[in-house]
């Protein structure tokens, strides 16, 4: 199977992220006297504390991280309006980024993009996508945590993003609760020595991403199979 796909070394991508979180820190200036929030990176930075950065080989899209902005309401009876929002943090966004050679912000469906370009080569050396979400009432008073979303008419709206799987937690959990890595037997279950649970998601990782053939397939729908597999074979491992 020809490799397509490989992980982004652990120095470069740190600094990188290192400059995105000084970036936040700026940014958070910029606009905390009106709006306050927090923020967290998510996708291939932070699947479950693991980090699972890829790109593809040869490519001219580099490598992209994923991050959400968490705002507080207002306050208890209020929220703040989807297109306020994506505008102040655009703004915001451009500012600071700017300065440290990115270009402009792009104003996506679901996020706003912003790229660092290496003009040398003529491609993306990576890029950051950046959502924004508020927790909304519902009709019957319950919380729900939507994100700030842009329609092909212009218009912004709160809007539900799927992709939690709840079984695939439950069974990464059971991993974490039962198998020990490197021959730690204080596990009932454990690994050789030189192994672990996230070398063994990480190989089963790229070898799903290498052989998909579903443009369509999200990375974390490929992280939820991952999981999937590497609990199936540690089920079937035990049951024989």
């Amino acid at each position: 199977m020809a490799k397509i796909f490989e992980y982004v070394p652990y120095e470069e991508y740190k600094p990188v992220m290192q400059r995105v979180e000084s970036c936040i820190d700026k940014i958070y200036d910029e606009i905390a006297e009106e709006i306050n929030f927090e923020w967290g990176f998510v996708g291939s930075a932070n699947r479950y504390g693991f980090v699972f950065i890829t790109r593809r080989i040869n490519g001219n899209k580099g490598f992209d991280f994923d991050v959400n902005f968490y705002v507080k309401n207002p306050n208890d009876n209020e929220y703040w309006m989807a297109k306020f929002l994506r505008n102040q943090f655009y703004l915001a966004i451009q500012k600071v980024f700017k300065k440290y050679g990115y270009e402009d912000p792009e104003d996506r469906t679901s996020v706003i993009r912003v790229k660092m370009v290496d003009k040398k080569n003529s491609k993306i050396a990576h890029s950051i996508d950046f959502a924004i979400f508020q927790d909304i009432r519902n009709g019957d008073g319950t919380l729900t945590e939507k994100y700030a979303r842009k329609y092909d008419n212009g218009s912004y709206s709160w809007t539900t993003r799927g992709g939690k799987n709840d079984e695939a937690t439950e069974k990464l959990e059971w991993l974490n609760e039962n198998i020990g890595d490197d021959g730690d037997t204080d596990y009932p279950y454990w690994y050789a020595k030189g192994s672990s649970l996230l070398s063994d998601m990480k190989e089963e990782y790229l070898k799903l991403k290498n052989a998909n053939k579903d443009e369509e397939k999200c990375s974390f729908q490929l992280f939820n199979e991952t999981i999937n597999n590497v609990y199936n074979q540690w089920k079937q491992y035990i049951n024989n």
